[in-house]
Protein backbone atom coordinates (compact mmCIF):
# COMPACT_ATOMS: atom_id res chain seq x y z
CA UNK A 1 0.00 0.00 0.00
CA UNK A 2 1.10 3.56 -0.81
CA UNK A 3 -0.13 6.39 1.38
CA UNK A 4 -0.10 9.93 0.00
CA UNK A 5 0.46 12.19 3.00
CA UNK A 6 0.01 15.44 1.10
CA UNK A 7 -2.97 17.65 0.37
CA UNK A 8 -3.26 17.87 -3.42
CA UNK A 9 -5.37 21.02 -3.36
CA UNK A 10 -7.20 22.35 -6.39
CA UNK A 11 -4.24 22.87 -8.70
CA UNK A 12 -4.15 26.65 -8.25
CA UNK A 13 -0.47 26.79 -7.36
CA UNK A 14 2.52 25.15 -9.00
CA UNK A 15 3.03 22.78 -6.07
CA UNK A 16 -0.62 21.73 -6.10
CA UNK A 17 -0.43 21.01 -9.83
CA UNK A 18 2.63 18.84 -9.24
CA UNK A 19 0.89 16.86 -6.50
CA UNK A 20 -2.26 16.42 -8.57
CA UNK A 21 -0.24 14.98 -11.45
CA UNK A 22 1.91 12.83 -9.15
CA UNK A 23 -1.10 11.43 -7.32
CA UNK A 24 -2.90 10.73 -10.62
CA UNK A 25 0.17 8.88 -11.87
CA UNK A 26 0.43 6.73 -8.72
CA UNK A 27 -3.29 6.02 -8.83
CA UNK A 28 -2.99 4.79 -12.42
CA UNK A 29 0.09 2.65 -11.81
CA UNK A 30 -0.50 1.26 -8.31
CA UNK A 31 -3.87 -0.19 -7.37
CA UNK A 32 -3.48 0.16 -3.61
CA UNK A 33 -3.01 3.85 -2.88
CA UNK A 34 -4.62 5.77 -0.02
CA UNK A 35 -4.78 9.58 0.11
CA UNK A 36 -4.30 11.24 3.47
CA UNK A 37 -7.45 13.27 3.09
CA UNK A 38 -9.67 14.62 0.37
CA UNK A 39 -9.85 18.32 -0.29
CA UNK A 40 -10.63 20.63 1.30
CA UNK A 41 -8.09 20.22 4.09
CA UNK A 42 -9.86 19.79 7.45
CA UNK A 43 -9.60 23.06 9.38
CA UNK A 44 -8.64 21.32 12.61
CA UNK A 45 -5.35 20.22 11.01
CA UNK A 46 -3.99 23.71 10.38
CA UNK A 47 -1.94 23.50 13.59
CA UNK A 48 1.32 21.65 12.68
CA UNK A 49 1.48 19.60 15.90
CA UNK A 50 -2.09 18.34 15.48
CA UNK A 51 -1.34 17.60 11.84
CA UNK A 52 1.81 15.65 12.77
CA UNK A 53 -0.14 13.52 15.27
CA UNK A 54 -2.90 12.97 12.72
CA UNK A 55 -0.38 11.76 10.11
CA UNK A 56 1.22 9.42 12.64
CA UNK A 57 -2.17 7.92 13.51
CA UNK A 58 -2.86 7.36 9.81
CA UNK A 59 0.31 5.39 9.13
CA UNK A 60 -0.09 3.37 12.34
CA UNK A 61 -3.64 2.46 11.33
CA UNK A 62 -2.99 1.64 7.66
CA UNK A 63 0.66 0.46 7.96
CA UNK A 64 1.57 1.38 4.36
CA UNK A 65 4.63 0.08 2.53
CA UNK A 66 5.52 3.56 1.29
CA UNK A 67 4.44 7.09 2.11
CA UNK A 68 4.76 10.22 -0.03
CA UNK A 69 5.60 13.48 1.78
CA UNK A 70 6.62 16.95 0.66
CA UNK A 71 9.72 18.64 2.05
CA UNK A 72 7.69 21.80 2.72
CA UNK A 73 5.53 19.93 5.25
CA UNK A 74 8.51 18.42 7.05
CA UNK A 75 7.36 19.09 10.63
CA UNK A 76 3.87 17.77 9.90
CA UNK A 77 5.35 14.58 8.45
CA UNK A 78 8.26 13.92 10.77
CA UNK A 79 6.46 11.61 13.24
CA UNK A 80 5.01 9.52 10.42
CA UNK A 81 8.41 9.23 8.75
CA UNK A 82 10.04 8.27 12.04
CA UNK A 83 7.48 5.47 12.51
CA UNK A 84 7.98 4.27 8.91
CA UNK A 85 11.75 4.01 9.30
CA UNK A 86 11.43 2.27 12.68
CA UNK A 87 9.39 -0.45 10.96
CA UNK A 88 11.70 -0.52 7.92
CA UNK A 89 9.10 0.98 5.61
CA UNK A 90 9.82 3.22 2.61
CA UNK A 91 9.61 7.00 2.16
CA UNK A 92 9.34 9.12 -0.98
CA UNK A 93 10.13 12.81 -0.41
CA UNK A 94 9.02 15.39 -2.97
CA UNK A 95 11.45 18.31 -3.05
CA UNK A 96 9.78 21.16 -4.90
CA UNK A 97 12.52 23.55 -3.89
CA UNK A 98 11.12 26.94 -2.98
CA UNK A 99 11.20 26.62 0.82
CA UNK A 100 14.39 24.55 0.98
CA UNK A 101 16.66 27.60 0.73
CA UNK A 102 14.26 30.13 2.24
CA UNK A 103 15.69 32.03 5.20
CA UNK A 104 13.04 32.43 7.89
CA UNK A 105 13.18 35.63 9.94
CA UNK A 106 13.29 33.77 13.25
CA UNK A 107 16.59 31.97 13.93
CA UNK A 108 14.75 29.41 16.07
CA UNK A 109 12.19 28.68 13.35
CA UNK A 110 14.95 28.44 10.75
CA UNK A 111 16.90 25.96 12.90
CA UNK A 112 13.82 23.83 13.61
CA UNK A 113 12.63 23.78 9.99
CA UNK A 114 16.07 22.89 8.65
CA UNK A 115 16.49 20.12 11.21
CA UNK A 116 13.17 18.61 10.15
CA UNK A 117 13.99 18.98 6.44
CA UNK A 118 17.39 17.35 6.90
CA UNK A 119 15.80 14.45 8.79
CA UNK A 120 13.30 13.82 5.99
CA UNK A 121 16.04 13.95 3.37
CA UNK A 122 18.17 11.55 5.42
CA UNK A 123 15.26 9.11 5.72
CA UNK A 124 14.21 9.30 2.07
CA UNK A 125 14.51 6.18 -0.07
CA UNK A 126 13.51 8.19 -3.15
CA UNK A 127 13.68 11.93 -3.70
CA UNK A 128 11.60 13.42 -6.50
CA UNK A 129 12.62 16.94 -7.44
CA UNK A 130 12.35 19.52 -10.23
CA UNK A 131 15.91 20.61 -10.85
CA UNK A 132 19.58 19.68 -10.67
CA UNK A 133 20.12 22.52 -8.18
CA UNK A 134 17.74 21.04 -5.63
CA UNK A 135 18.84 17.48 -6.39
CA UNK A 136 22.40 18.42 -5.41
CA UNK A 137 21.18 20.38 -2.37
CA UNK A 138 19.01 17.49 -1.17
CA UNK A 139 21.91 15.08 -1.60
CA UNK A 140 24.25 17.28 0.46
CA UNK A 141 21.79 18.10 3.22
CA UNK A 142 20.40 14.59 3.54
CA UNK A 143 23.81 12.90 3.53
CA UNK A 144 22.12 9.63 2.68
CA UNK A 145 22.10 7.58 -0.50
CA UNK A 146 18.57 7.87 -1.89
CA UNK A 147 17.63 7.48 -5.51
CA UNK A 148 17.10 10.99 -6.85
CA UNK A 149 14.74 11.51 -9.78
CA UNK A 150 14.58 14.88 -11.56
CA UNK A 151 11.22 15.59 -13.18
CA UNK A 152 10.54 19.27 -14.01
CA UNK A 153 6.94 20.41 -13.74
CA UNK A 154 5.06 20.60 -17.01
CA UNK A 155 4.07 23.58 -19.09
CA UNK A 156 0.42 23.57 -20.05
CA UNK A 157 0.75 23.61 -23.82
CA UNK A 158 -2.69 25.10 -24.45
CA UNK A 159 -1.58 28.31 -22.77
CA UNK A 160 1.09 29.03 -25.38
CA UNK A 161 -0.21 31.38 -28.11
CA UNK A 162 0.78 31.35 -31.76
CA UNK A 163 4.42 32.30 -31.33
CA UNK A 164 4.80 33.43 -34.93
CA UNK A 165 2.08 36.04 -34.41
CA UNK A 166 3.29 37.23 -31.00
CA UNK A 167 5.77 40.12 -31.17
CA UNK A 168 6.52 40.13 -27.44
CA UNK A 169 8.00 42.92 -25.36
CA UNK A 170 6.63 45.81 -27.41
CA UNK A 171 4.86 48.46 -25.33
CA UNK A 172 2.03 50.16 -27.23
CA UNK A 173 -0.25 52.96 -26.05
CA UNK A 174 -0.32 53.63 -22.31
CA UNK A 175 2.09 52.36 -19.66
CA UNK A 176 4.55 49.51 -20.11
CA UNK A 177 2.84 46.61 -18.36
CA UNK A 178 4.76 44.40 -15.94
CA UNK A 179 3.43 41.07 -14.70
CA UNK A 180 3.96 39.15 -11.45
CA UNK A 181 2.32 35.73 -11.05
CA UNK A 182 2.33 34.02 -7.68
CA UNK A 183 0.83 33.99 -4.22
CA UNK A 184 1.36 36.99 -1.99
CA UNK A 185 3.98 35.49 0.31
CA UNK A 186 7.42 36.39 1.58
CA UNK A 187 9.15 33.64 -0.36
CA UNK A 188 7.81 34.97 -3.68
CA UNK A 189 9.50 38.33 -3.12
CA UNK A 190 6.54 40.59 -3.83
CA UNK A 191 7.59 43.09 -1.16
CA UNK A 192 11.01 43.81 -2.78
CA UNK A 193 9.22 44.21 -6.11
CA UNK A 194 6.80 46.80 -4.68
CA UNK A 195 9.76 48.64 -3.16
CA UNK A 196 11.48 48.57 -6.56
CA UNK A 197 8.32 50.00 -8.09
CA UNK A 198 8.57 52.99 -5.76
CA UNK A 199 12.01 53.70 -7.27
CA UNK A 200 10.58 53.74 -10.80
CA UNK A 201 7.86 56.38 -10.45
CA UNK A 202 9.52 58.42 -13.21
CA UNK A 203 8.68 55.64 -15.71
CA UNK A 204 5.28 55.10 -17.28
CA UNK A 205 4.76 51.54 -16.02
CA UNK A 206 1.99 49.47 -14.46
CA UNK A 207 2.35 46.22 -12.49
CA UNK A 208 -0.32 43.50 -12.67
CA UNK A 209 -0.21 41.09 -9.71
CA UNK A 210 -1.95 37.75 -10.35
CA UNK A 211 -2.15 35.37 -7.42
CA UNK A 212 -3.92 34.59 -4.17
CA UNK A 213 -3.76 37.10 -1.34
CA UNK A 214 -5.65 37.86 1.84
CA UNK A 215 -6.29 41.46 2.93
CA UNK A 216 -5.95 40.24 6.54
CA UNK A 217 -2.52 38.68 6.03
CA UNK A 218 0.28 40.53 7.83
CA UNK A 219 2.60 40.34 4.82
CA UNK A 220 -0.05 41.84 2.54
CA UNK A 221 -0.63 44.61 5.09
CA UNK A 222 3.11 45.40 5.00
CA UNK A 223 2.89 45.68 1.22
CA UNK A 224 -0.17 47.94 1.47
CA UNK A 225 1.74 50.25 3.81
CA UNK A 226 4.53 50.58 1.24
CA UNK A 227 1.99 51.29 -1.50
CA UNK A 228 0.23 53.97 0.54
CA UNK A 229 3.44 55.54 1.84
CA UNK A 230 4.83 55.87 -1.71
CA UNK A 231 1.53 56.70 -3.43
CA UNK A 232 1.73 53.67 -5.77
CA UNK A 233 -1.98 52.76 -6.03
CA UNK A 234 -2.24 53.92 -9.62
CA UNK A 235 0.84 51.91 -10.62
CA UNK A 236 -0.41 48.42 -9.81
CA UNK A 237 -3.47 46.17 -9.80
CA UNK A 238 -4.09 43.13 -7.57
CA UNK A 239 -6.15 40.63 -9.56
CA UNK A 240 -6.18 37.77 -7.07
CA UNK A 241 -6.18 34.20 -8.38
CA UNK A 242 -7.09 34.03 -12.07
CA UNK A 243 -8.40 31.09 -14.06
CA UNK A 244 -6.30 30.11 -17.07
CA UNK A 245 -8.29 32.12 -19.60
CA UNK A 246 -7.95 35.42 -17.71
CA UNK A 247 -4.32 34.70 -16.85
CA UNK A 248 -3.64 33.98 -20.51
CA UNK A 249 -4.94 37.43 -21.42
CA UNK A 250 -2.62 39.05 -18.89
CA UNK A 251 0.38 37.18 -20.26
CA UNK A 252 -0.50 38.38 -23.76
CA UNK A 253 -1.12 41.98 -22.69
CA UNK A 254 2.00 42.45 -20.57
CA UNK A 255 5.43 43.45 -21.85
CA UNK A 256 7.77 42.26 -19.09
CA UNK A 257 7.52 39.37 -16.63
CA UNK A 258 9.05 39.81 -13.16
CA UNK A 259 9.99 36.87 -10.91
CA UNK A 260 11.49 38.36 -7.69
CA UNK A 261 11.46 35.10 -5.65
CA UNK A 262 13.73 34.80 -2.62
CA UNK A 263 13.78 31.02 -3.15
CA UNK A 264 12.46 29.09 -6.12
CA UNK A 265 12.30 25.59 -7.51
CA UNK A 266 11.12 24.97 -11.05
CA UNK A 267 8.76 27.93 -11.48
CA UNK A 268 5.71 27.11 -13.60
CA UNK A 269 4.86 30.81 -13.98
CA UNK A 270 8.40 31.50 -15.20
CA UNK A 271 8.06 28.66 -17.71
CA UNK A 272 4.75 30.14 -18.87
CA UNK A 273 6.39 33.55 -19.33
CA UNK A 274 9.07 31.91 -21.48
CA UNK A 275 6.31 30.19 -23.45
CA UNK A 276 4.67 33.55 -24.12
CA UNK A 277 7.94 35.03 -25.31
CA UNK A 278 8.08 37.63 -22.55
CA UNK A 279 11.31 39.41 -21.63
CA UNK A 280 12.09 38.52 -18.01
CA UNK A 281 13.55 40.10 -14.90
CA UNK A 282 14.21 37.46 -12.23
CA UNK A 283 16.41 36.71 -9.26
CA UNK A 284 19.17 34.11 -9.29
CA UNK A 285 17.44 32.17 -6.50
CA UNK A 286 17.40 28.38 -6.47
CA UNK A 287 16.82 26.72 -9.83
CA UNK A 288 15.97 29.89 -11.77
CA UNK A 289 19.41 29.99 -13.50
CA UNK A 290 18.63 26.51 -14.89
CA UNK A 291 15.58 27.95 -16.62
CA UNK A 292 16.95 31.25 -17.95
CA UNK A 293 20.34 32.71 -18.81
CA UNK A 294 21.42 36.14 -17.64
CA UNK A 295 21.54 38.72 -20.44
CA UNK A 296 20.23 36.15 -22.93
CA UNK A 297 16.55 35.60 -22.18
CA UNK A 298 16.42 37.31 -18.77
CA UNK A 299 18.11 39.81 -16.51
CA UNK A 300 19.07 38.13 -13.22
CA UNK A 301 19.59 39.97 -9.94
CA UNK A 302 20.48 38.95 -6.40
CA UNK A 303 17.42 37.85 -4.36
CA UNK A 304 16.07 40.68 -2.23
CA UNK A 305 18.20 43.34 -3.93
CA UNK A 306 15.59 46.05 -4.47
CA UNK A 307 17.96 48.48 -6.21
CA UNK A 308 19.19 45.87 -8.69
CA UNK A 309 15.62 44.80 -9.36
CA UNK A 310 14.61 48.38 -10.15
CA UNK A 311 17.65 48.88 -12.39
CA UNK A 312 16.93 45.69 -14.37
CA UNK A 313 13.27 46.63 -14.86
CA UNK A 314 14.24 50.13 -16.01
CA UNK A 315 16.73 48.66 -18.48
CA UNK A 316 14.06 46.56 -20.16
CA UNK A 317 11.42 49.30 -20.07
CA UNK A 318 13.75 51.84 -21.70
CA UNK A 319 15.42 49.58 -24.26
CA UNK A 320 13.20 48.21 -27.03
CA UNK A 321 16.07 46.31 -28.64
CA UNK A 322 16.95 44.41 -25.46
CA UNK A 323 13.29 43.51 -24.89
CA UNK A 324 12.86 42.31 -28.45
CA UNK A 325 16.05 40.21 -28.33
CA UNK A 326 14.99 38.56 -25.07
CA UNK A 327 11.50 37.95 -26.40
CA UNK A 328 12.90 36.16 -29.45
CA UNK A 329 15.26 34.12 -27.24
CA UNK A 330 12.34 32.96 -25.10
CA UNK A 331 10.17 32.14 -28.11
CA UNK A 332 13.03 29.93 -29.31
CA UNK A 333 13.54 28.34 -25.87
CA UNK A 334 9.82 27.64 -25.42
CA UNK A 335 10.00 24.70 -27.82
CA UNK A 336 12.28 22.82 -25.40
CA UNK A 337 10.25 23.37 -22.25
CA UNK A 338 8.93 20.17 -20.61
CA UNK A 339 5.20 19.43 -20.63
CA UNK A 340 3.14 17.39 -18.18
CA UNK A 341 3.41 14.51 -20.66
CA UNK A 342 7.18 14.71 -20.23
CA UNK A 343 6.69 14.76 -16.45
CA UNK A 344 4.56 11.59 -16.61
CA UNK A 345 7.05 9.91 -18.95
CA UNK A 346 9.90 10.43 -16.46
CA UNK A 347 7.73 9.05 -13.68
CA UNK A 348 6.86 6.04 -15.83
CA UNK A 349 10.46 5.31 -16.78
CA UNK A 350 12.16 6.06 -13.44
CA UNK A 351 9.76 6.45 -10.53
CA UNK A 352 7.44 3.49 -11.11
CA UNK A 353 10.30 0.92 -11.33
CA UNK A 354 12.00 2.46 -8.29
CA UNK A 355 8.84 2.19 -6.18
CA UNK A 356 8.14 -1.38 -7.31
CA UNK A 357 11.70 -2.37 -6.45
CA UNK A 358 11.45 -0.83 -2.98
CA UNK A 359 8.09 -2.39 -2.18
CA UNK A 360 9.09 -5.84 -3.42
CA UNK A 361 12.35 -5.84 -1.48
Amino acid sequence: MIMYLEHTGEGKRGGEKCHLHLYAFLEQNFTDIVPEKLRPLPSELTHPIKHAIFNLALVKRHRPDLIVVDISSSFRSILAVRWMKAYKKRVLVVVRGQRLTFRHDSILVRWLVHRCENYLLKCADIILTHSHFFADLARRRGKGNPQIIIAPSGLEVELIPNRDAFTGGQAKDGPTKLLFVGECSRVKGLKPLIKALSMLKNLNIHLDVAGEYSPEDSYFKEIQEIIEHNDLKSMLTFHGFLQSGNLKRLYKQCCIFVCPSLSEGYSISLAEAIGYGLPIVATSAGAIPEMVRDNVNALLVRPGDTGALATAIAKLVENDNVRTAMSRANIKKAASLPTWDDFHQILQMELAPAIKNLIEH
